[in-house]
């Protein structure tokens, strides 16, 4: 991207001044009663709360409660002497100290008044908790796998980490606010694939065990210690993992994956046979690599892994023939273990089947 001029710059900022000399002429002008009604539900929206849930959590009924769903739709200019025992519950409520602060311009703008009024909803906080935890891993992890993005993210909110999660976890105001931070929503979809990755303990095994078969793996785990320490080296290497896990996908390997899946059926047989032997001989190795292997060669073929492995070539091209070609070896070694192998007990019921003998859905393998 070009740098701005210093006359651009100029007029970025004269362009955000203005706009916020407008929104502050705005909030000027608003009158009691309006910003008494957007108090009440701006807090109420805080606790997860419309307004039958509100008049519900103050125990309003009857006249109490067409009392505060007139307030709530048109606001209140002025505490009156019949209204107060009313309005000491909603501040009760809310967490408020008095009850002039419903009238203040800035009570639902100031974060310590919003959370206070969310803490006196124990399942409306333990949800935002939930939700700045889980802000705060994601950026962490958006630090490691993209620093740079991280960085000028940070920057917005000069640094300051806690004014960043305030700005990601303020309620919007109301429909009209356009201008509710995302950012922290956008962190969430940059990172939900390594966050799902690291949650799936199953799939970092596996992930693991098929490394560990490279040679250059244990070279790799000699450096590590020799430059690391034994310590620090599972931490690194799972930074690694995240990283790699993490990175998009480049030009080259988008190719690849697009022509397995869709352009392989345009090419001619002949061309292909050599390649459709080496993806059968992909899928078999995946097989073989698994725990519970063996237990299916001496169950299922009475201990002939040949027999076994020509028997797994076949559901190659079964699985082949039965998906168009587009099934990818990955996908096939997934499907297949998951239905067949993940789940082998060593011991078989008295009719001998084997897990997965049975048959399988549209959607399996």
């Amino acid at each position: 991207m070009g740098k701005l001029s210093q006359a651009g710059k100029a007029r970025t900022f004269d362009a955000h001044k203005e706009e916020a000399s407008i929104v502050d002429d705005q909030q000027a002008n608003r009158g009691p009663s309006q910003v008494f009604r957007e108090n009440l539900q701006r807090l109420a929206s805080a606790q997860g709360l419309e307004l039958d849930g509100l008049a519900s959590s103050l125990g309003f009924i009857r006249d109490d409660k067409k009392w505060l769903r007139r307030a709530w739709n048109d606001g209140l200019a002025r505490p009156d002497k019949r209204a107060m025992p009313r309005l000491e519950k909603i501040v009760a409520r809310f967490g408020l100290d008095e009850i002039d602060e419903l009238w203040n311009p800035q009570a639902a703008e100031d974060q310590a008044t919003v959370l206070r009024s969310v803490q006196m909803n124990d399942a409306a906080w333990e949800q935002l908790v939930g939700q700045i935890i889980e802000y705060i891993d994601a950026f962490r992890i958006l630090q490691s796998t993209a620093p740079e993005r991280a960085n000028e993210i940070e920057a917005r909110y000069d640094s300051v980490v806690v004014k960043m999660i305030a700005a990601w976890v303020r309620p919007a105001a109301d429909k009209e606010v356009a201008a509710r931070d995302k950012t922290a929503d956008e962190i969430l979809a940059a990172t939900s694939a390594v966050r799902d990755y690291r949650h799936d303990t199953s799939l970092r095994t596996r992930v693991r065990k098929l490394l560990s078969e490279y040679e250059e793996w244990s070279a790799m785990n000699d450096e590590l210690r020799s430059t690391l320490g034994e310590e620090a080296v599972e931490a690194e290497i799972e930074r690694r993992l995240t990283e790699a896990f993490s990175r998009p996908l480049d030009e080259h390997e988008l190719v690849e994956r697009f022509c397995n899946s869709y352009l392989v059926r345009y090419s001619d047989p002949e061309e292909l046979e050599d390649e459709g032997d080496d993806r059968a001989t992909a899928f078999l190795e995946g097989l073989t690599r698994h725990d519970h292997w063996f237990d299916l060669v001496r169950h299922k073929y009475d201990g002939n892994e040949s027999a076994a492995e020509s028997a797994m070539v076949e559901k190659w091209n079964e699985l082949q023939k039965r998906s168009d070609g587009t099934i990818s070896v990955s996908e096939a070694v997934k499907a297949y273990c998951k239905n067949y192998l993940d789940g082998f007990e060593r011991d078989y019921s008295d009719e001998g089947v084997m897990p997965g003998e049975l048959g399988y859905g549209s959607d399996e393998v």
